[in-house]
């Protein structure tokens, strides 16, 4: 039977995490990059491109005296 050095499992446990870490976030971008594209498609159906900012924009009747 080979004997196991703590470095080896160390290691080894390491790999195995990096690995389903590195699994873990290409889903993650995965999922960001649909999200995306679903917002990009909405805006581009309801004609929403271009949006001036949160805030309304002036009115365009004259304020009273």
């Amino acid at each position: 039977m080979k004997k196991v050095t703590y470095s080896e499992i160390f290691l080894e446990n390491v790999l195995t995490n990096t690995k389903i870490f590195d699994i873990i976030i290409k889903r993650h971008e995965e999922i960001f990059l649909w999200y995306a594209a679903m917002a990009q498609l909405v805006e581009h159906i309801l004609g929403k491109d271009e949006v001036p900012g949160p805030n309304p924009g002036s009115s365009s009747r004259q304020p009273q005296r």
